[in-house]
């Protein structure tokens, strides 16, 4: 668990149930904002599940467009056999570079630079 749950849990602040519905959320400033308005508005286990429901369906927009950008462009390359051209493959292995090297920016600084 994460050490704010277990910080809450050891005070007392919150029962078991409720701060381990509160685990689930991954995003520590999206979780520390959920623990706070838990603890100010004394919300029940249902009105927490309610709130992770709330911010699950706000990321999922998100990552569907993600996933299915990623996805068409697998495809696209699959049709394409890119492969057989030399300089068309360097050029996707280019793209493909500059895309990690941006997630690796953005998992390390929580915000790329562009």
């Amino acid at each position: 668990m994460p050490a704010d749950i277990l910080e809450v849990l050891r005070s007392g602040e919150f029962d078991y149930t409720k701060a381990v519905a509160i685990a689930k959320v991954k995003d520590e400033e999206i979780r520390q904002n959920l623990i706070k308005e838990a603890r100010d508005n004394d919300l029940s286990l249902s009105e927490i599940r309610q709130k992770i429901s709330q911010i699950n369906q706000k990321s999922k927009p998100q990552e569907d467009f993600l996933k299915s950008g990623l996805d068409s462009a697998y495809r696209l390359v699959k049709k394409s056999q890119v492969g057989n051209d030399s300089k068309k493959r360097k050029q996707l292995e280019n793209l493909l570079n500059k895309i990690k090297n941006l997630l690796v920016k953005i998992e390390l600084f929580g915000v790329a630079e562009m």
